[in-house]
């Protein structure tokens, strides 16, 4: 059975507090524990960890990934993907050496 990441457990509680429409950042990354404690409706993805390991709860909610530090940037497509068919509305993805990059839930069926 695959785990909740980091901070999941407090997400419906941020997310409620939020007085915009629901959005979830999720920290990839080498510093990724440290730039937590700046954002409040968060997740964390462990540094050495596999995307594809957890079960990420955010279904109904548009998701901004954003990388902290040292992350294999050629997993960022894959991760969005899973977020996607995970529920989310859309993913937005913010690496460090590039501009944003959107990805919408027709990437997740043109991919299925």
């Amino acid at each position: 059975m695959m785990r909740l990441p980091p901070y999941a457990r407090d997400l419906p509680d941020a997310l409620n507090r939020q007085k915009t429409a629901p959005e979830v950042t999720i920290l990839v990354g080498a510093d990724a524990w440290h730039s937590a404690k700046f954002h409040h409706a968060k997740l964390v993805l462990p540094p050495g960890e596999d995307v594809g390991a957890f079960r990420w709860p955010v279904h109904g909610v548009d998701v901004l990934v954003i990388q902290k530090g040292a992350f294999p940037v050629e997993q960022l497509p894959r991760f969005a993907y899973l977020l996607l068919t995970a529920g989310a509305n859309a993913v937005r993805v913010l690496p460090e050496d590039s501009g944003l990059i959107v990805y919408h839930k027709a990437l997740a069926r043109s991919a299925a």
